[in-house]
């Protein structure tokens, strides 16, 4: 973990390396670390003091003694000033001290509201945030801090506009506990919240791509109620929705589907003036149509840009908002934050301004450290530090984590608080891996706790990581240790009781909430626990005084009414919902628990209104729909469930309740004039004979899939197999069970006794029992199937024969409506389907009887082609899977810089305009640093070492301007298509495509012994496209190295017939692969047996190996070659009149063709291609007497050419036989047959050698 932490260290830090290798020798000025460490000590300036003792907790090669001084010293001259009480604030929380932490962050926050200096909004709003977050500060602090917070509400000053945000949250929280009326309207009013908004949508198909495109609504003019739907997705019509709205949040009335939303909203401005505009959630902001703000996902350290501040005229002005989901809250404001008090209409008929707006200076104050894709560091460690964590409340821990780089890069001499900090960061930063931050995070917060011991976070977050793995028991003791170190920090003691109940320790349990209480009077969390405690010691009376004092505190606060639910004191318990009612109108909730808890009490009966109400305020609860559905249907209403499942669908609800009612009712209703008495079926195959050849037969494969107009389908199944053998019973007695409504599964012995499955546990499988020759397992099960939302239907593949067991009836049955067309797709001897037409529905029947069961014969086609079949569908083409993989492969990946800086350093010292080889040298890291899996981000694929090496190459090829595309490829081995859906589905292979200074690479990212640029053979020279706007076709290289071995070599025979022969064996392509991965299997002690036993014997039977020596082991783009020495004791036969050589190397050729005829076509599904090129050097006298006459064979691209000669006294072996990949059809079998055994013939002849 230090070496692979230390490699990203390394990427975050290159830029600043670079930075600094430019200054050269000129002399630099003292940082602000470094000028507070200076006149820190010898100030009287608590400012000065301040940044001293700031630079001592954050700043790298703090020193605890200095801060010690620094911290003593500051106290020593008070003193309220900004980075003064900054300093104190921060001290005091990371050591564990929050009543004077969270006041001093309140007098950073004064000062920083009448300060000139440009790090004011910062500090303001670091400092409000951490008040608020602190537990439980701003409660007690609220009193002190009230009249302030409103002023500052009022005028800010130099808070900044984020800031004041902050302070209206902390003033709506204290509200709403003072039970404030129409709170949620004066928060609306504070932060200048439009209060009349439309929302249109969804647009787009739902997928993440989406989110930077652009639709109708952006257009100018006013919006239509309803817009064109995408092609894609015809059902989703964007529309103008109904809206609600709660304070600043702006919703649709009902449930919607995923997609792209837009809010428009309409402002009247009396004069001209400037407007600060924040909309929550917003990718782009336009106001009069013209786009003021974007913020593009594929851009990093896009999302802290929230506001735009514009000059407008006055008159009124459209603002329109492409947002993500469909919720929003739009803000004007003028600079400062405060409300714009502007008349705000959703009245789409009123002109708006035709005048350009005026951007103005960018007013995200974190946008000063974000330039380009990359941070502008600042030279203060503490602007740093703040920014840092203000990037992680923005949710870019990223950005935050880049910030902090310059104060942890160097872990030993990095400060404890900014260690701690980065933890936070890491943990959170989306380009680590699940796991992989947090490893990170432990780390350093070990770090933290071993330079600094009273960081009470570190020390916390150490004692709960792994808490189960470690034990509760050992945690308990950790916390009790922790909470007795720091008794202020009130989170640590509430985690301790939470163990302590899970662990059932009822004494520690009492006691401790005993001390908690005491100590924290005022918390409404500690008091909530303590009336537990007191009520399950029978301490009703405490435990009422206690309630009290909460309510006291928090008029809203619900504790009543779970005591009367846990005492089943309904009365009570209605009493209280009603009071929180008049209390808090706005609450929705309060109203569904009052119905709820009426019921319960039995006053009141559920009615359809009322679920219809709670389905309102709950539209994704699936028990809800499903309670509804239920009510409708005892009233009548037949098709209930059905409409309820399209309104669950259109919600984005759980519909998985709701189908396996209809699954139960409707399936069965349906279905049943479709099914099948088994008994009947096995009574009919028992009187016409009962059997046929095989282990088992089935009698019964029948299928009736029901298809409705939305692509949605429901799929009867209805299977009854006889068992003929033992080997059947092995293979049947265990049966998993089918997906979806089980109507049968059973065993019908013989006799007809019927055995039902015996259930283990712990097991996916039933047991059928007692299984016996000649007994039957009947099945029968119906699956409900979702349309796939965009119109398109594709139904089971349907087989009429299996490879194993014989078919007696196989009957496969659609019903279809009759408007629909029908793609049918059929294989083999499928029958002609019989076709009735019943009115708005068409049934078609396909039956088979008696198929045995298949015969493969050797070297087939995968069995799909054999097995005649059926494919149904519509909707299914080329051009829509092309469009849905590019929609699903666009570049959505974020340029992360240290990333950037990551491939950098890979392809370091090889020039720009080389893309060849820095693409070849980025192809080679990654084979060699990243595993295989499943991470599809490029950022998490390199951070984690894992995941798909594909995209991991696209990443790293983006980052370094190599232009790369990932392509869809034909595989050209792939059976002709016979439809469209089979034509979609033959496009199953991605590659790249790499335009580099040598041309079109292509490739795939696979095994870590692949050449660059190599592609299976079955995939050159083959049609496909690319997966970018347009799908252009392409077509892959022809080119590239072939996938075969050569032999060369030389050699003496003896006239004994032994021979001493140098041979060297090139391994190319896909050869060279295998051997690689092979020799890395063993050891260099056992690599000469292993090819002496796996490779020689069979080039050279007997020999005997001297030596190996294996050339370009590592060279992976080069082929790799075993140079040998041998001694073969007999190369040639011996006979009274010579030698006979039977041809070495030999390649059989007529292997791949052993059947005198073909039904099924042949398959040669990998290339090869065998170069022999090996001379021998005859005895003396010695003469070859057999004639050598060349001999060239070819069928199709099949080449076998035989040159062998003799060339003085050499006998030269002279071999090509070249076999690319192919489909052999029966009609062209023959003519290869012959082709076979005459390169057998021409090959495997002996050569016959006179010796005088």
């Amino acid at each position: 973990m230090s070496r692979f932490f230390g490699l990203v260290r390394w990427a975050l830090v290159l830029t600043a390396w670079w930075v600094a290798s430019c200054a050269g020798l000129q002399t630099q000025p003292l940082s602000p670390t470094e000028r507070a460490r200076r006149d820190g000590p010898a100030s009287s300036d608590p400012e000065v003091v301040g940044r001293w003792l700031l630079s001592e907790l954050i700043s790298p090669d703090a020193d605890f003694k200095r801060a010690d001084r620094a911290r003593k010293r500051l106290g020593d001259l008070g003193g309220a000033g900004m980075i003064a009480s900054l300093a104190r604030g921060l001290d005091a929380e990371a050591h564990g001290r929050p009543e004077p932490s969270a006041r001093a962050y309140l007098e950073a926050w004064k000062s920083a509201r009448t300060s000139s200096d440009p790090l004011a909004p910062v500090v303001a709003w670091y400092a409000t945030n951490r008040i608020l977050r602190i537990q439980n500060s701003s409660r007690w602090l609220w009193n002190d801090a009230k009249s302030f917070v409103v002023d500052s509400m009022n005028a800010p000053g130099s808070l900044g506009w984020r800031a004041r945000g902050e302070l209206v949250e902390w003033w709506a929280r204290e509200s709403y506990r003072e039970a404030r009326k129409d709170m949620l309207e004066q928060v609306a009013d504070l932060h200048g919240c439009s209060k009349h908004v439309r929302l249109a949508g969804p647009f787009g198909r739902g997928i993440p791509a989406d989110r930077h495109r652009s639709f109708e609504a952006e257009k100018p003019g006013r919006w239509p109620l309803f817009f064109s739907p995408s092609e894609q997705r015809p059902q989703v019509v964007p529309r103008v929705l109904e809206t609600k709205r709660v304070g600043c949040e702006i919703t649709p009335a009902q449930a919607v589907h995923d997609g792209v939303f837009y809010a428009e909203t309409f402002f009247e401005l009396q004069a001209d003036e400037e407007v600060l505009i924040s909309v929550q959630a917003a990718r782009a902001v336009f106001v009069d149509d013209a786009l003021v703000l974007e913020r593009d996902p594929r851009k990093w350290g896009i999302w802290p840009s929230f506001g735009v501040r514009l000059k407008l005229t006055a008159g009124r002005h459209r603002l329109v908002a492409r947002i993500e989901q469909a919720f929003t809250s739009i803000r004007l404001q003028r600079r400062d934050g405060t409300p714009l008090h502007a008349k705000t209409s959703d009245d789409p008929s009123a002109p708006y301004s035709v005048v350009a707006p005026v951007k103005l200076a960018d007013p995200n104050v974190l946008n000063r450290y974000i330039r380009d894709g990359d941070v502008v560091r600042p030279k203060d460690d503490v602007e740093a530090f703040l920014a840092a964590y203000l990037a992680h409340v923005e949710g870019q821990d990223d950005v935050g984590s880049v910030l902090m780089e310059p104060l942890v890069s160097q872990i030993e001499v990095a400060a404890p608080i900014a260690l701690a900090q980065q933890a936070l960061l890491v943990s959170n930063d989306p380009a680590f891996p699940e796991g992989t931050g947090r490893d990170l995070a432990r780390e350093l917060h070990q770090k933290v706790v071993e330079k600094d011991p009273s960081v009470w976070r570190s020390r916390h977050w150490l004692s709960v990581d792994g808490a189960r793995k470690r034990g509760l028991a050992v945690v308990a003791g950790e916390l009790r240790d922790l909470a007795e170190s720091f008794p202020e920090v009130e989170g640590i003691g509430r985690q301790l009781l939470s163990v302590y109940q899970e662990l059932g320790w009822t004494a520690e349990v009492n006691a401790l909430a005993a001390q908690r209480v005491k100590r924290f009077p005022d918390d409404l969390g500690v008091l909530s626990d303590w009336v537990a405690v007191l009520e399950s010691m029978g301490k009703v009376q405490e435990a009422d005084q206690t309630v009290a004092t909460i309510l006291k505190l928090d008029p809203d606060s619900p504790i009543e009414l779970d005591r009367a639910l846990r005492r089943q004191d309904y009365d009570k318990a209605i009493s209280e919902l009603e009071r929180l009612g008049k209390l808090r109108p706005d609450r929705n909730d309060i109203a569904t628990r009052l119905r709820s808890v009426l019921l319960r009490a039995g006053k009141k009966r559920e009615t359809i209104e009322d679920l219809e109400k709670a389905l309102r305020e709950t539209p994704r609860d699936g028990s809800t729909r499903l309670a509804l559905a239920d009510a409708r249907l005892a009233i009548g209403q037949h098709a209930a469930l059905r409409m309820a499942v399209a309104d669950a669908i259109e919600a984005g609800a759980d519909t998985s309740e709701l189908e396996g009612a209809i699954e139960l009712l409707e399936g069965r209703t349906e279905l049943e004039p479709y099914r099948m008495d088994g008994r009947k079926v096995i009574e009919e195959f028992e009187s016409t004979g009962g059997k046929l050849d095989a282990a088992a037969v089935r009698v019964l494969d029948y299928g009736v899939t029901w298809v409705v107009r939305d692509g949605s389908s429901r799929l009867l199944e209805h299977e009854i197999v006889r068992v003929q053998s033992q080997d059947a019973i092995a293979a049947l007695t265990e049966q998993r069970v089918p997906r979806g409504l089980v109507l049968r599964l059973r065993v019908i012995k013989k006799d007809g006794q019927i055995l039902e499955p015996e259930l283990g546990i712990d097991k996916p499988t039933l047991t059928m029992p007692h299984v016996e020759i000649g007994d039957y397992i009947e099945t029968e099960w119906i699956t409900s199937l979702r349309g796939d939302g965009h119109g398109a239907y594709l139904g089971p593949h349907w087989y009429f024969r299996e490879q194993d067991i014989g078919y007696w009836r196989s009957e496969f049955v659609v019903i279809s409506p009759t408007a629909q067309p029908l793609t049918i797709e059929t294989n083999g001897p499928v029958p002609e389907p019989t076709v009735e037409t019943r009115g708005p529905i068409e049934i078609r029947r396909w039956r088979v009887d008696k198929s045995p069961a298949a015969v493969i014969e050797p070297g087939a086609v995968p069995i799909r082609e054999l097995l005649p079949n059926i494919r149904i569908g519509w909707g299914i083409s080329l051009e829509r899977r092309l469009r849905n993989l590019a929609d699903s492969f666009e570049d959505q990946s974020i340029p992360d810089p240290r990333l950037r800086g990551i491939a950098q350093r890979i392809v370091k010292g090889i020039p720009k305009n080389q893309t060849h080889e820095r693409a070849r040298r980025v192809y080679r890291w990654i084979l060699a640093n990243i595993e295989q899996g499943e991470e599809r981000d490029g950022r998490r694929i390199v951070t984690g070492r894992s995941g798909d090496l594909g995209f991991c190459f696209l990443y790293l090829a983006r980052l370094l301007q190599i232009p790369t595309d990932i392509a869809v490829v034909k595989n050209g081995l792939e059976q002709p298509p016979r439809g469209p859906i089979s034509e979609a589905e033959s496009y199953q292979n991605f590659v790249l495509r790499i335009q580099t200074d040598k041309g079109d690479s292509w490739l795939t990212v696979r095994d870590r012994f692949t050449p660059f640029a190599y592609l299976p053979s079955a995939l050159r020279g083959q049609p496909g496209y690319l997966l970018r706007e347009g799908t252009p076709a392409i077509k892959t290289s022809a080119a590239g190295a072939f996938d075969g071995v050569i032999y060369e070599g030389q050699g003496q025979l003896r006239p004994t017939g032994a021979a001493a022969i140098s041979l060297s064996r090139r391994f190319v392509g896909k050869y060279a692969i295998g051997v690689r991965y092979s020799i890395e299997q063993v050891s260099e002690a056992e690599l000469p047996d292993v090819v002496e036993s796996q490779l020689l014997s069979k080039d050279l039977p007997g020999a005997s190996l001297v030596s190996v020596q294996v050339l370009d082991r590592d060279e992976l783009d080069k082929p790799l070659t075993l140079q040998m020495q041998t001694e073969v004791p007999d190369f040639a036969r011996r006979s009274q009149t010579g030698l006979t050589i039977s041809p070495p190397f030999t390649v059989a050729v007529g292997a791949l063709a052993t059947l005198p005829s073909r039904q099924t076509t042949l398959l040669l599904g990998e290339s090869s291609r065998i170069e022999i090129r090996v001379r021998i050097k005859l005895p003396p006298g010695a003469k070859v007497t057999t004639p050598l006459a060349p001999v060239q064979l070819r069928d199709e691209d099949r080449i076998v050419v035989v040159r062998d000669r003799v060339e003085g006294e050499e006998l030269v072996f002279d071999r090509w036989i070249d076999l690319p990949a192919a489909r052999i059809h029966p009609d062209q079998y023959g003519a290869f047959l012959r082709f076979a055994r005459a390169a057998d013939e021409a090959t495997q002849r002996d050569i016959r050698i006179e010796i005088k």
